[in-house]
């Protein structure tokens, strides 16, 4: 009994194993990445800004020490929000490819149900 192929389905009968749940999957895992896409896109953005904005306040400057205050400004502003923007990109990801996996998981413990 346990020395036997597996045998293929009949024709028209649909094979319950999760490698066939994949291509139903897949709109998941695209909206995640679409959605990761966006964010990453957002931040770019707002960095971009951010930089541009930087630069206009240098031209006001009135000397050195000025001028070093307010890098020193802008580089710690930027580190914080470089970190909040990966932070949520990170946790994007992890959601998507938790969200993506979920049906393949549920397929995989159906399958050991089903054969316990």
């Amino acid at each position: 009994m346990w020395n036997q192929p597996p045998s293929l389905p009949a024709q028209g009968e649909q094979r319950r194993s999760p490698i066939f749940n994949i291509p139903r999957d897949i709109p998941v895992a695209r909206a995640g990445v679409v959605a990761i896409n966006a964010k990453a896109l957002e931040s770019l953005t707002a960095n971009v800004e951010a930089n541009f904005d930087f630069v206009k306040s240098t031209f006001g400057v009135g000397g050195l020490a000025d001028y070093v205050a307010l890098q020193s400004e802008f580089a710690r502003a930027r580190l914080d929000a470089v970190a909040d923007q990966a932070k949520a990109i990170d946790e994007l990801a992890q959601k998507t490819t938790l969200d993506a996996l979920e049906p393949i998981k549920a397929q995989v413990a159906k399958s050991f149900k089903l054969a316990l």
